[in-house]
């Protein structure tokens, strides 16, 4: 390993706090790190991954099942997208999750069990959605 690379590791190694605390902050490479303002950037980034979520859901389950009888397009863009928006969801889902560990928010387990519980549904969406388009 580099010195560049230990000095990096090193950084995003959590020092501090109960060994749960440590390990959710080294997974998601948060490190001990917080910041001013933070809480607010996680709750706007929380709001930002449930939309996604829920815009998914809406084309997915409701949109495309109701008007692919008529407008047989959404056939061959509705996987597509889908794969589209599993991967942003997730990822906002993350990016949200780290938010709320940097800035150390009171309820950062609560919606670290929440946001992985999406983050498991979305990624078993997207395997079901790459499947089907490679059979």
């Amino acid at each position: 390993m580099t010195e560049a690379t230990s000095a990096h590791t090193d950084l995003l190694a959590p020092t501090s706090g109960p060994a749960a605390d440590r390990f959710v902050r080294r997974v998601l490479r948060v490190g001990d790190e917080h910041r001013a303002g933070a809480a607010r950037d996680a709750q706007g980034a929380m709001s930002t991954s449930i939309f996604v979520s829920a815009v998914r859901c809406i084309l997915t389950y409701l949109v495309i099942p109701v008007a692919e009888p008529t407008a047989h397009v959404f056939g061959t863009v509705s996987r597509p997208l889908s794969i589209v928006l599993c991967v942003l969801g997730m990822t906002m889902s993350v990016r949200s999750m780290r938010r709320f560990w940097i800035a150390d928010h009171p309820k950062r387990w609560a919606y670290t069990a929440f946001a992985s519980v999406m983050v498991v549904y979305l990624g078993y969406g997207l395997v079901t959605d790459v499947v089907h388009l490679a059979s």
